[in-house]
């Protein structure tokens, strides 16, 4: 599914057809693993088609609450659907039903960041990283709201820590470098909102 997912872009026939099938053939074998259903979700974003990517999205998130791959996505398609104001009010709702999800606080610290609340984002991820002190995608935010804010020290503390536990992130090295030259963190050719994964694998630092 990946092989032809990954020649899409070049537009040969029967490469999205393939992808589907391959990934709807891994979900027979393995129907209780996310992230197959994330790489639908992922394949039908690719494709243009945001509904049936989201239908993927709750059904991984159906499997697993707490998949920040999922809700980074998510966010990232609400943004560019242009309904982050809603999207915003169902987030905050959640996470008054929920008060000790740090993923809920994240993905809100996200949508705010994305519509450049950054108080308000720096408020949801403070209390993401309160709940999951090794949030690493959440410091990351959290590290750019304060840089927008004009906080350069804090958003320097977060990306220092970042570091210590993910040590060959080149991205981390450039930000950091960045904002101790009192430069902005991300280069103008660096995109935020075209990003279809969480900038820091969780997996490789010693978080959730």
């Amino acid at each position: 599914g990946r092989v032809y997912e990954a020649v899409m872009p070049l537009k040969i026939d029967g490469s999205y057809e393939a992808a589907a099938n391959a990934y709807e053939q891994a979900t027979k074998y393995a129907p209780l693993d996310p992230s197959i259903y994330l790489m639908l979700a992922r394949l039908e974003y690719t494709r243009g088609d945001n509904a049936k990517a989201k239908e993927f999205i709750t059904k991984a998130l159906n499997l697993k609450q707490n998949y920040t791959d999922a809700i980074f996505l998510l966010a990232q398609i609400q943004i560019k659907e242009g309904d982050s104001v809603e999207a915003i009010k169902s987030v905050s709702a959640a996470s008054i039903l929920s008060p000790n999800d740090p993923t809920i606080f994240f993905q809100l610290g996200l949508l705010q960041f994305n519509t450049k609340d950054y108080k308000g984002a720096v408020a949801s991820l403070e209390k993401s990283i309160a709940l999951s002190p090794q949030y690493a995608n959440a410091k990351y935010y959290l590290g750019l709201a304060y840089e927008k804010l004009g906080r350069e020290k804090d958003a320097i503390a977060q990306f220092t820590d970042l570091k210590k536990t993910n040590p060959n992130n080149k991205e981390i090295d450039s930000i950091l470098q960045n904002l101790k030259d009192g430069n902005a963190p991300l280069s103008s050719s660096s995109s935020l909102d075209k990003r279809t994964t969480p900038p820091i694998n969780e997996k490789s630092a010693s978080s959730e």
